[in-house]
């Protein structure tokens, strides 16, 4: 996501299927209400960014989540 870009998730969900590094944040999130679902399609490992959700979910017990550099807020 570009750095001049807003993402406004509102009450929705964003599920994210690929593998590796799904989400690279580099403009605005807004989580607000929103559930951020990784759900991958292999099991290659998954770097999860470092932001400030409000629901996050991990989907995949035969998979590796790790988080990128810094800690994750999660809200709810």
């Amino acid at each position: 996501m570009d750095t001049s870009k807003v993402l406004l998730l509102g009450g929705n969900t964003l599920t994210l299927t690929p593998s590796s590094t799904p989400l690279v944040a580099s403009g605005t999130i807004s989580f607000a209400t929103s559930t951020v679902a990784f759900v991958p399609e292999d099991t290659a490992g998954v770097t999860v960014p470092a932001l400030n959700y409000y629901n996050l979910q991990l989907n995949k017990s035969s998979n590796s989540f790790t988080f990128a550099t810094g800690s994750p807020t999660i809200g709810n």
